[in-house]
């Protein structure tokens, strides 16, 4: 598949064709420690945002994040951390219904030395669609790739100075979970959508969703997840990660108390 699946892509790039306009694909990297329904309703609204700007989107992936990332944070957390494996896959299955959102596989890869930060990886997945783009035949067509994440990353991580500085291609779309929602600039290719767009986003982390998994709460697990993933496989999974994080669980626990 490679570390962009392009399926979904080159499925957008034949039935649009050389009429593509201004395009962009998006991208959100993070644990996804598991996956639940917040996630992909952020990319929807960021794709309903970039379309009412005029771009066509192209398609999007959810990057679950490096083992040493998940693993470190994970350990400083006291919290159970899923295999990427597990994470890779229900990640596929959160995306498998729907037909422009794929899960990214560059980041998660092992070969890296060291897990790589978003910036390189919204590089890679540039390189990538713009050779996906050339194979099709598109002469002169560019897509610019956009990083959706939310207000606490974008603030932490100095994101209003936005990132076509970096790269021109580059821009971000801010999903809010509370407050005002960031302040857009086009011209930086900042946008935003507002809490009051993005209601799911409060209701649903996988901070929560773990802890239904640590009661066992199967009704709870389902109302949490995207169509297309099971409470049982959820639960399976977390039965593994729970198994190979014993030891920091067992030990952050001892210190809070």
């Amino acid at each position: 598949a490679g570390p962009w699946p392009r399926a979904k892509l080159q499925r957008w790039l034949q039935e649009v064709g050389p009429d593509l306009g201004r395009c962009c694909v998006l991208v959100s990297t993070g644990a996804l420690n598991p996956v639940h329904q917040g996630h992909r309703h952020m990319m929807d609204l960021a794709r309903q945002r970039l379309t009412e700007e005029g771009y066509s989107v192209l398609g999007g992936w959810l990057s679950p994040s490096h083992r040493q990332y998940v693993d470190g944070k994970s350990r400083a957390y006291g919290v159970e951390a899923f295999e990427t494996e597990d994470r890779v896959e229900l990640t596929r299955l959160a995306c498998a219904s729907s037909d422009w959102l794929d899960v990214g596989l560059y980041e998660c890869d092992e070969r890296h030395a060291h897990w790589p930060d978003f910036p390189s990886v919204l590089k890679a997945a540039s390189l990538d669609v713009q050779s996906a783009i050339a194979e099709a035949g598109l002469v002169g067509v560019t897509a610019d790739v956009f990083y959706v994440c939310g207000e606490d990353l974008y603030s932490r991580s100095g994101l209003h100075r936005g990132l076509a500085w970096w790269s021109a291609e580059l821009g971000v779309v801010v999903v809010s979970r509370e407050g005002e929602g960031a302040a857009e600039d086009p011209g930086k290719k900042i946008f935003a959508v507002g809490v009051e767009k993005a209601p799911d986003t409060q209701t649903f982390s996988s901070t929560r969703l773990r802890e239904a998994l640590r009661r066992g709460d199967l009704a709870k697990i389902a109302s949490m997840l995207p169509a297309g993933v099971s409470a049982e496989a959820v639960q399976e999974s977390f039965t593994r990660a729970a198994k190979r994080s014993s030891s920091w669980v067992v030990v952050a626990q001892h210190e809070e108390t």
